[in-house]
């Protein structure tokens, strides 16, 4: 968990377009476990600001899949931390870090 000052200044800098590479090992590396959902689930969070097309649009939410069901082409990988929160979405065209301060969440997009 990050600092509302340490996520404004980390905010700062990827919007900068230099997110560095160790980024996405650091977060791997705070994994606990990995489950497999049919879509992003981060889109879902409850306290996420900006709708996604299936909130506006509606459309099927996403759910979870079991690890034998999953399909790496078609699936969307999710490593949780130790509090259960998604900290790394990873699918075939970009990894999605998340990182939180208290009430908020700062999402990184990273190209796979």
């Amino acid at each position: 968990m990050y600092t509302d000052a340490e996520l404004d200044s980390l905010c700062s800098t990827y919007t900068s377009g230099s997110v560095p590479r160790s980024l996405k090992a650091e977060i791997t590396a705070q994994v606990t476990s990995w489950r497999w959902a049919s879509a992003s689930m981060t889109s879902w969070i409850a306290y996420t600001r900006i709708p996604f097309m299936p909130q506006l649009h509606g459309g099927p939410a996403p759910r979870w899949v079991d690890d034998n069901q999953a399909d790496p082409r078609t699936h969307v990988h999710h490593g949780l931390d130790a509090e259960g929160r998604i900290i790394i979405e990873c699918d075939t065209f970009f990894d999605k870090v998340c990182l939180y301060a208290p009430q908020r969440r700062l999402t990184v997009l990273i190209r796979a």
